[in-house]
């Protein structure tokens, strides 16, 4: 009890004196910190401002009701758990507080035990990192939450920047090997000299300028997980020694004659078609089924578009105004969730925190009025055509043109786009212009 309540904020919504010095002792007893609130209002204002790791709320309040409070929690992004208690208890309210969020519904002097049981389970259940509402995002939770628990190797697939490595670190923090290390490897940024080395480890003497024995990162990350980032990169010698470590042999670092036993769980990862790889003879085949016993393949953030205010407004760490969820909602984000972050984030840092509008792309040169008459006339004035093309949606494309003052309309009667054009140059845009 005492290790997941030590130190916690816990904030408890009570109204009446005596269940509040109740449950605010025996929270107290086991190590937390007690903020209260007795109505509804208070309770906001908290879950709004510093942070709390903990609610527990009575069923009723003056003002709102426990289950309004849990919707409040749950509508956050990472929430914290609440857990309501009521005298007595009723069937009825207990259904409509699960069903707004509520982690447990329980009496006021069984509070603590309930809250200690959310706590623990939300600590080891990582899986929740992977975040967004959609149903993909819920499938990949899913798939880490019974896939954790294995020793077999994983290969986690997915475009670049769709999160592949967010799905890794889940599977370790939700498995048996959490309390070991993550230790991650990428591969394509290790210079081919120097992987084997990096990940197997050389005795001293073993190549010129090894002047001390060095530990390899598969034996750093015994007891814990090693993970492969594009381990489609590997050499072909690599990929030899990581075959024999994952068929139950040891680590032999370079200049050894004899292998060390590594306990570690191997988590890959790779842009690629492994498939492909091996048909072409640059991968092997027998690593290729050493790896691929588990999968999980990570949607692009195109497949998740639920999923992007969620995400947006964590990395802006701040609500976004409705123009530029449009904007976002609007582009399909071709670096994934990566791109997403690193546009929102710039917007962040360029306009003080306010994140007022988002630049999509690098390039500042926008829909311009030049490059509109091109797509339009390439299209035959077909704008769902050009949202299309372009990986935006129709709404984004309508108001470029009416801010270039141009009409779809002209250009589908044959006037501005009869005969054959050339396609427009490469357009990126800008949510400023």
């Amino acid at each position: 009890m005492v290790r997941v309540l030590k130190d916690a904020r816990v904030l408890v919504a009570e109204a009446d004196p005596e269940r509040l010095a109740l449950v605010s002792e025996a929270l107290r007893r086991a190590g937390a910190t007690v903020i209260s609130a007795d109505d509804g209002a208070a309770v906001y204002a908290h879950l709004h401002g510093e942070p709390v790791r903990a609610v527990v709320a009575a069923a009723q309040l003056p003002d709102v009701a426990g289950s309004d409070v849990a919707g409040w929690s749950r509508a956050l992004d990472a929430g914290p758990p609440v857990v309501l208690t009521a005298v007595p208890l009723r069937l009825a309210e207990a259904r409509r507080a699960l069903e707004c969020g509520a982690h447990a519904y329980v009496a006021p002097e069984c509070a603590v035990d309930a809250l200690v049981q959310c706590l623990e389970r939300d600590v080891h259940d990582a899986a929740a990192a992977f975040a967004g509402t959609s149903e993909a995002a819920r499938r990949v939770r899913r798939e880490i939450r019974a896939l954790a628990a294995s020793p077999e190797p994983v290969l986690v697939t997915g475009e670049t920047g769709s999160g592949k490595e967010v799905v890794a670190r889940a599977l370790h923090r939700t498995g048996s090997r959490r309390e070991g290390p993550f230790v991650p490897v990428n591969c394509g940024a290790l210079p081919e000299s120097l992987v084997e080395g990096e990940l197997f480890g050389a005795l001293r003497g073993s190549y010129t300028g090894a002047v001390r024995d060095r530990q390899g990162l598969l034996e750093a990350a015994a007891g814990g997980t090693l993970f492969l980032d594009e381990v489609g990169e590997l050499p072909p010698p690599v990929q030899v020694a990581l075959l024999r470590v994952l068929d139950g042999g040891g680590v032999r670092p370079l200049g050894a004659t004899r292998e060390r036993a590594v306990d570690v769980r191997v988590v890959a990862a790779t842009h690629r078609d492994l498939g492909s790889e091996v048909a072409r003879g640059r991968f092997r085949e027998d690593l290729h089924f050493r790896l691929d016993v588990l999968r999980i393949h990570v949607p692009p953030l195109r497949e998740r578009v639920a999923d992007i205010p969620l995400l947006a407004q964590a990395f802006a760490e701040a609500p976004l105004r409705a123009e530029v969820l449009r904007e976002l909602l609007g582009w399909r984000w071709p670096g994934n969730v990566r791109e997403l972050a690193a546009a929102v984030r710039r917007a962040a840092v360029s306009e003080g925190g306010v994140v007022r509008r988002v630049a999509v792309s690098c390039d500042e040169r926008g829909l311009d009025r030049r490059s509109l008459d091109a797509l339009l006339r390439r299209h035959r004035g077909d704008v769902r055509a050009a949202a299309r093309s372009l990986g935006v949606s129709v709404r984004t494309v309508q108001r470029r043109l009416a801010r270039a003052g141009l009409r779809a309309a002209a250009y589908r009667r044959g006037g501005a786009g009869a005969g054959s054009f050339p396609d427009p140059p490469e357009i990126c845009i800008a949510s400023d212009m």
